[in-house]
């Protein structure tokens, strides 16, 4: 700045100011506008992350965690619908997805059950008509054969008496005629089962006390002395209804089922029956029906018979201790009163046969 005086520049004049200071100033000033802008980012992206995870992140993993579980046959997951509109619809699609899936995943699970049992009562129903067939065709042949032997036996039987009755008591002659007596005796008692097992009578149904029934048969084969060294449990249930069988032809398959238990255990053992009111499922609609479960401590039966047990002429008794017509007689008769009749064993450890039979319903249920 010039000074003048009397019109003449007398000199000149200056200010200088120090800018350092406000460099300064807006130095710091940026700095912290800086550090603010930094703080502020890291604000919104953490709040912005956090938000992102709420909205999306943690329902899709809930997603992806649920679907893993339904490719592993779990169905029926449900997520929560959670986070913005179009998740919590997502959500909601795949928990109706999820629950559609469970629904028909347990429609086909039972018809898969229902095809399995349908398929088990075909082979069961076709193994029935061809068992049947068989036992027919054995019965006719049985029932040719006991006629066409049972007249000449009856001759060598009564000759043999005849010859045993001329020889002197302990002579050789008289022991060959009694050995002869024996044996024609055994092939009479075949010819007989023959007869039984080929001509069924037919049953007389009646309402029977099943456990009476039991009793009174144990103490018929007691009688005898079969049930020797052998210990007899039985277990009745007090609720269990009556039969409606033929006592008579249910006490005879009782009886061959408790000597078979017998000689199954020469050396003595444990014998169990147990009656109690049972539902056999193999008929229609579950059919109330009642179990005698015949239970032994023998030497059980080798796995490749079991299925041949009930056949005509099959035994596993030493030769001439069985004439293998026993049980096929006890299926006819428990089959011809309505009755089914199954078994299982376990070698060393023992034998049980079950036999089901119709039981008596009353309205309301059992009686």
């Amino acid at each position: 700045m010039q000074v003048v005086r009397s019109g003449n520049v007398a000199g000149r004049a200056g200010l200088l100011l120090s800018l350092e200071a406000e460099k300064a100033r807006l130095r710091r000033s940026r700095e912290l506008f800086m550090a603010y802008f930094v703080i502020d980012f890291v604000l919104l992206m953490g709040i912005g992350a956090y938000i992102l995870s709420r909205i999306v992140v943690r329902p899709v993993s809930n997603l992806l965690a649920a679907t893993e579980k339904i490719t592993r046959g779990h169905y029926g997951q449900q997520v929560s619908a959670s986070g913005s509109l179009e998740m919590a619809q997502l959500a909601d699609a795949f928990n109706d997805m999820s629950e559609t899936l469970m629904i028909k995943d347990r429609q086909v699970n039972s018809h898969v059950t229902a095809l399995e049992k349908a398929n088990r009562e075909l082979i069961q129903a076709r193994e029935e008509s061809l068992r049947s067939e068989k036992m027919a065709s054995i019965g006719l042949l049985a029932a040719g054969m006991a006629h066409e032997i049972g007249t000449p036996l009856s001759s060598v039987l009564g000759y043999a008496e005849l010859l045993a009755a001329e020889q002197p008591a302990g002579s050789s002659g008289h022991d060959y005629a009694e050995r002869i007596t024996q044996e024609c005796g055994r092939i009479d008692r075949i010819i007989r089962g023959l007869l039984d097992f080929s001509r069924p009578r037919r049953a007389a149904l009646e309402d029977v006390n099943i456990g009476q029934l039991v009793d009174e048969t144990l103490e018929l084969v007691d009688s005898q002395g079969a049930m020797k060294q052998i210990e007899v449990v039985r277990r009745y249930d007090q609720k269990m209804p009556p039969a409606h069988v033929d006592p008579h032809q249910l006490q005879q398959a009782l009886i061959n089922l408790f000597l078979n238990s017998r000689d199954a255990m020469p050396q003595g053992g444990r014998l169990e029956i147990t009656v109690a009111a049972d539902q056999d499922d193999s008929r229609p609609a579950g059919r109330k029906c009642l179990r005698i479960d015949v239970s032994d401590s023998g030497a059980g039966i080798p796995p490749e018979d079991l299925g041949r047990i009930f056949d005509p002429f099959f035994t596993t008794k030493p030769p001439g201790r069985g004439t293998g017509l026993g049980l096929a007689i006890v299926s006819r008769i428990v089959e011809g009163i309505g009755g089914r009749i199954s078994v299982r064993s376990k070698p060393g450890i023992g034998t049980c046969f079950t036999l089901r039979l119709p039981a008596v319903v009353q309205e309301g249920g059992l009686t």
